[in-house]
């Protein structure tokens, strides 16, 4: 055999080949199911998957489906040459190599979906078959590696070349052809027109600039208001670079168009509704707007001399962007592709696919994000669950309006901690048979200035919970008070001269309905997740204690501690966890695990808490419950007892006599009644004239519209839930009233 050599696989495909023999060692043999590593390994090769299959139409021809795919007769011509010993030469992929390949690119997507069914869908949190099918087809894959890896080394011998040495340099041997034997078997080459380098670097450059564009509204109205609290995030960066790329490598001058024309009208009503509210547009917004058009347009003319920059804003990069489009494809090279349009399709439809099986509270929009981001996602909500349908008209409120009144204050420190999915039965302190959290019960009792009560979640899900502790509204269906911010314990605390904090181990879009409009410190997981990649909730601690206090401080603490799924949270801790978390009782023991976990970082932050001077309060509780079994069901969104289980601990410090007293009295402590006591301490009194003893309720798993709401009514015996009722059935008959006493 020569010496001669060709170059026939490109820098993307050893790219490729590489990742995916990565990954899966270490997914498979090494990272533990479900840990970070795991999940975000697993997304990095489905992205490979999809750049493969986009590359299998428009890259070199030893890459292209076209060249190697394992048809009938190709298959059939290799296996005759294998049943009769007959020379069977290939550059590229040999037919059953072909097939080989192609059944690990399918088991590597499926493992990519089953894991995906894991760890996003709530519905299917808990249930054994997603797991079961993600393992068999684990072991199916690792069965086809062993396969491929056979076989290469077989041929590799057969053939006297080192064929895994090709994948990594790029190059096979052109070996000597004698006698009969048949020529070496390759596609003829496609016609290509020549793309130079030159026009490489001028896409690269043209889609750089045209993502700065995209980007550059946010931070031109931030030089005019301070409501647009947008922040660069890196992968949403990245995204609209490749999108960016595929505007310019498709060559559809008018498509194009229409799409930045289709953004402008976008960016106009996200940047005014930011410019004018001070919070991004949501998906109701947008029907709101179209219902009153007349209303917005007569409001819009009167404040247009307060919110012009608006115009500017969009105008400047958009117009710029429309002409760089317009004007520079005819006059500079660059390369050319329509599966670009693939690229384009899947941006764009990818937010309304998903809106068709997620609800509307998955596209909040979050007042650290991008506006265009925002929009893709609140509009896309809005056509997919909206638009040309008949909306949903409730009846007026009956409930009568809440009267503030400002009262002393001299509360140096506020403190709220909030823990995801904290339910108060598997909580040590409160009798469970584990001591889950040992440290905080030591806490309380060398305290006596606090005490825990088990307390009553304002709704089911995050989404929904957080807004109503922080806005402490009692009653459903009063949704112009969560809109305008009115009743606030951000704005409360800002009114105060309190220094206002947001500190979280969870998403941005958590804001939304927040009064992230009041905040001077608002810190997320999307500002830095490699940190909270590698150390989960303590990595908020770790913030926390990077803090500089002013005289005084409004803090919000939110952590994702007992989150499904559950031995995720502790897996980086270096101690092992209590109980096992394998096994028939293993979801659950990861639980009680998770609550341990979460005793440490609380214990934290009482130490950082008592290290402050002067009068100081802080609250811990759970936004919701968790159903951990019961009938099979495992997660939160359903208005049932364990879900709107949570526990309240109230601590003070350096507190007047009796500031707890009232509040220590009571059996069971409700997110609202946790609210207007924080509003107390933060100085504004909150008279809610529509107020009933031993009543509270619990919201669905819906913020607006429709939702359904249970009535809890405390009776001596316990708390009796009654059914859940749609909230326009609610308004209708508000006088529905809890039993009495007996």
């Amino acid at each position: 055999m020569s010496a001669a050599t060709i170059r026939l696989w490109d820098p993307l495909i050893r790219l490729f080949h590489l990742s995916l023999a990565g990954v899966f060692v270490a997914n498979y043999f090494f990272n533990e199911p479900g840990d970070d590593w795991h999940t975000w390994l697993g997304y990095y090769v489905c992205a490979w998957l999809v750049l493969r299959l986009v590359w299998g139409f428009s890259g070199p021809r030893s890459a292209r489906w076209a060249d190697f795919w394992p048809t009938r007769a190709r298959l059939a011509e290799h296996l005759c040459s294998l049943r009769h010993g007959r020379p069977f030469h290939r550059l590229g992929h040999s037919p059953l190599g072909a097939l080989v390949m192609l059944q690990m690119m399918l088991a590597v997507a499926a493992l990519g979906l089953t894991g995906f069914l894991m760890q996003e869908v709530d519905a299917l949190w808990g249930v054994d078959w997603p797991m079961t099918l993600h393992s068999w087809i684990a072991n199916g894959l690792l069965a086809l590696v062993c396969l491929h890896v056979a076989a290469a080394l077989y041929e590799s011998l057969r053939l006297r070349e080192n064929l895994p040495l090709s994948m990594i340099t790029g190059r096979r041997l052109l070996p000597d052809m004698h006698g009969d034997e048949p020529p070496m078997l390759l596609c003829s080459p496609l016609p290509r027109k020549p793309v130079t380098s030159r026009a490489w670097l001028n896409l690269v450059l043209l889609a750089s600039l045209s993502c700065v564009l995209l980007l550059a509204d946010d931070f031109l109205q931030q030089l005019f208001t301070s409501n647009n609290r947008a922040e660069l995030e890196l992968g949403y960066g990245a995204t609209l670079w490749l999108f960016s790329a595929a505007l310019w490598l498709c060559n559809r001058r008018a498509l194009v168009v229409a799409i930045v024309l289709l953004f402008v009208l976008m960016q106009l009503l996200q940047l005014g509704n930011i410019s004018f509210f001070g919070e991004p547009l949501s998906a109701v917004d947008i029907q709101s707007l179209l219902n009153d058009s007349a209303e917005v347009r007569q409001t819009a003319m009167h404040s247009a001399a307060q919110h012009w920059p608006v115009l500017l804003c969009v105008a400047v990069p958009y117009g710029l962007l429309l002409a760089l489009h317009l004007l520079v494809p005819t006059r500079v090279a660059l390369p050319q592709s329509r599966w670009a349009l693939v690229l384009i399709a899947v941006v764009l439809l990818s937010k309304p696919y998903r809106a068709t099986y997620r609800n509307l509270d998955s596209f909040v929009a979050s007042p650290s994000r991008s506006a265009l981001h925002n929009s893709l996602n609140v509009f896309s909500a809005w056509a997919v669950r909206l638009a040309f349908r008949e909306e949903v008209s409730l009846p007026p409120s009956p409930f009568a309006p809440y009267t503030l009144s400002a009262i002393p204050s001299s509360a140096r420190h506020v403190w709220l901690v909030v823990a995801d999915s904290l339910r108060s039965d598997r909580v040590g302190l409160f009798g469970y048979s584990r001591d889950t959290t040992p440290q905080l019960a030591a806490y309380l009792r060398d305290h006596p200035d606090a005490f825990a009560r088990r307390g009553i979640a304002a709704g089911v899900a995050t989404d929904v919970s957080l807004p109503y502790l922080l806005n402490p509204i009692r009653e459903p269906g009063q949704d112009n008070l969560l809109r305008s911010g009115q009743i606030n314990l951000f704005r409360f605390a800002r009114e105060a001269g309190f220094r206002t904090h947001w500190l979280s181990s969870q998403e941005s879009k958590l804001l939304a309905h927040l009064g992230s409009r009041y905040l001077d410190v608002s810190i997320t997981r999307e500002d830095h997740p490699l940190r909270f990649l590698q150390r989960q909730d303590r990595a908020l601690l770790d913030i926390l204690g990077q803090q500089r206090w002013a005289d005084r401080n409004f803090v919000v603490l939110n952590l994702r501690t007992a989150h499904l799924p559950y031995a995720q949270n502790y897996r980086q801790e270096s101690t092992p966890p209590p109980w096992p978390d394998q096994g028939p009782e293993g979801q659950s023991n990861a639980y009680d695990n998770s609550i341990h976990y979460l005793d440490a970082m609380l214990t934290q932050i009482l130490a950082d808490f008592d290290r402050l001077e002067g009068e100081r309060y802080l609250i811990i509780t759970g936004d919701h419950g968790q159903r951990l079994g019961e009938g099979g069901y495992w997660g939160h969104n359903d208005l049932v007892p364990e879900v709107s289980d949570v526990p309240v601990i109230v601590v003070a410090r350096e507190a007047p006599s009796g500031a707890l007293a009232d509040f220590s009295r009571e059996r069971w402590i409700s997110h609202y009644e946790a609210g207007k006591w924080l509003a107390a301490r933060l100085g504004t009194k909150i008279d809610n004239p529509n107020l009933r003893p031993n009543e509270y309720f619990v919201h669905g798993k819906l913020l607006f519209t429709d939702n359904f709401i249970q009535r809890v009514c405390e009776s001596p015996s316990g708390l009796l839930h009654q059914p859940p009722q749609q909230l326009s059935v609610l308004l209708i008959n508000p006088d529905t009233q809890c039993p009495p006493p007996s």
